[in-house]
């Protein structure tokens, strides 16, 4: 497979400078992996999706087992830059994986986590600035996800996030 640029363009001309929009892509990580080889590896992956970091997963590859959905974390890292204008980086907001959700750590496990992406400041749509605009988005709002911020709050701010975290309580 082959990330399709296209289809992050056609999503961010789509938004255009609504401010009632999230956008959302899901994944699990790692399957299967023995418990301390998941928390490694998956955390690794998160770091790599919140840097925006597509060059290093797609030199891994698919094959690398760091996720299912690794093409659809591709367009949403490709919206991210769209949107950022040169200023994006997600923050990791939630890791869990089965062995702390479902009981037991022994054999493998599937991780599951969450990376939000805010406008930066000064910023209404990635498209330029607009005079007297509110930011559509602040650095603190991924704080505000992870101290609870329910989801009907968070429809009401323009948010980019990977949320792996299905099965998180």
């Amino acid at each position: 497979g082959v990330l399709d640029e296209g289809l992050a363009s056609a999503i961010h001309g789509a938004i255009g400078d609504r401010e009632d929009v999230v956008v959302v892509a899901s994944t699990d990580l790692s399957h299967y992996e023995p418990y301390d080889t998941a928390m490694a590896k998956d955390g690794r992956t998160l770091d790599l999706i919140a840097a925006l970091d597509w060059p290093s997963l797609e030199a891994e590859g698919i094959q690398s087992g760091r996720m299912c959905g690794f093409f659809g974390v591709g367009v949403l890292i490709r919206l991210a830059k769209l949107f950022g204008e040169g200023e994006e980086k997600g923050t990791r907001v939630f890791y869990r994986n089965s062995g702390d959700t479902a009981g037991s750590r022994d054999g493998g496990v599937v991780g599951y986590g969450v990376v939000a992406f805010t406008l930066p400041d000064g910023t209404r749509s990635g498209g330029g600035e607009q005079a007297g605009a509110q930011p559509a988005g602040t650095a603190s709002e991924p704080a505000a996800v992870a101290s609870g911020l329910s989801p009907a709050d968070a429809m009401g701010r323009r948010s980019i996030a990977l949320d792996a975290a299905r099965a998180a309580a």
